[in-house]
């Protein structure tokens, strides 16, 4: 086989993938600026998996069936996500069902009446309680990361308390993954 490398801009590899003349790229997919008219500190990613009951079916498939079954059903997703635009990265399903709150949505989940993507976190929570399982997936090698950062205005009177909330931030996240780790054995 044979397998040309050539460097194309993102919108040229998309094209490409389109018409069929390029037929993988690897792309940067953040849409971060560095330059922006707020103060932006990253404080973490917050992890996602994909979740279901502990009962549903899908668990009974072979890990490489997985995703195009789930595909083929009902998506539970938090319409902050949507809200947020991220509904091209996060929305799988074309059978798809927008609920506002994630107890909500966790509770729908339970009962089986669909999938999530969901934060990693609650699975190390009381909102978790062993009905829901993380699916593993042969197509996921690598978790679904958002970016979470701090914001605020570039202005000297808010530069304390923006560090402030940041190390707040850090400390709890830090002191969140640590226990999880050691009660779980995972993290986030």
């Amino acid at each position: 086989m044979k397998v040309n490398c050539i460097i194309r801009n993102r919108r040229e590899i998309q094209l490409g993938i389109q018409n069929d003349t390029i037929h993988f790229g690897l792309v940067n997919i953040d849409d971060r600026s560095l330059i922006s008219s707020l103060n932006s500190t990253l404080v973490s990613n917050v992890t996602f998996g994909v979740f279901v009951s502990k009962d549903h079916k899908v668990l009974q498939l072979p890990e490489d069936q997985r995703w195009d079954a789930l595909k083929s059903q009902k998506q539970i997703v938090i319409s902050g996500m949507i809200e947020d635009k991220m509904e091209n990265k996060i929305i799988s399903s074309s059978d798809f069902e927008v609920v506002d709150q994630l107890t909500l949505a966790l509770q729908l989940i339970r009962e089986n009446m669909g999938w999530g993507l969901l934060p990693r976190l609650i699975t190390y929570t009381e909102f978790n309680a062993t009905d829901l399982v993380e699916v593993e997936m042969s197509v996921m090698k690598e978790r679904f990361r958002v970016p979470m950062a701090v914001w605020s205005l570039h202005a000297k009177h808010l530069n304390i308390l923006h560090a402030e909330i940041v190390e707040t931030l850090v400390t709890y996240v830090e002191k969140t993954a640590s226990e999880a780790l050691e009660n779980y054995g995972m993290s986030n």
